[in-house]
């Protein structure tokens, strides 16, 4: 892995935070990417989609995380600036770890999620799902990057969604 960036650097950039959110920090704290880094890996064998979710669920999870290695070791950080990915499945994926429908739309660069019957709201009782295949290959992808990275690279966390989009996807 060739990620241009340390241990010793997260610690600075801890620092910079803690001391910047105390307000001990006499700057902004400031964020720069530059993309364009020569990777020393050859690129994936599948194509990058930006949404976790547009991978069919035979793809491990491992490959997608070698997309997510591959695109940080193009990237160049500079500043405040720190390696970070997000598995995304779309803007209120919650939803389908209640068991909405998780339709992806990749002419549109998005996901929908629908309700898979019409249940009236005072009907509804709302509760994850732990068997749902999305809320697994969420974990799936988390605890694959999470091996991979080993602490280097933070793991943001994917777009859960505002509780009344979420509550909207059952209607």
């Amino acid at each position: 892995m060739s990620i241009d960036f340390s241990a010793e650097r997260w610690l600075a950039i801890k620092d910079n935070y803690r001391r910047w959110w105390a307000g001990e920090l006499d700057r902004p704290l400031i964020q720069i990417e530059l993309s364009g880094r020569a990777p020393e890996r050859e690129k994936p064998d599948i194509p990058w989609h930006h949404f976790s979710s547009f991978y069919d669920f035979s793809v491990p999870a491992g490959k997608i995380v070698d997309w997510f290695e591959y695109n940080l070791e193009s990237t160049v950080f500079l500043g405040d600036s720190f390696p970070h990915v997000i598995p995304y499945f779309g803007p209120g994926v919650t939803a389908a770890y209640l068991g909405a429908e998780l339709v992806n739309s990749p002419d549109e660069s998005t996901a929908w999620f629908r309700p898979r019957a019409e249940i009236p709201a005072s009907k509804l009782r709302l509760r994850l799902l732990p068997d749902e295949p999305w809320w697994r290959r969420t974990i799936e992808i988390y605890r694959a990057a999470q091996a991979r990275f080993k602490g280097l690279v933070q793991l943001d966390m994917t777009d859960l969604g505002g509780n009344l989009d979420i509550a909207a996807s059952f209607r």
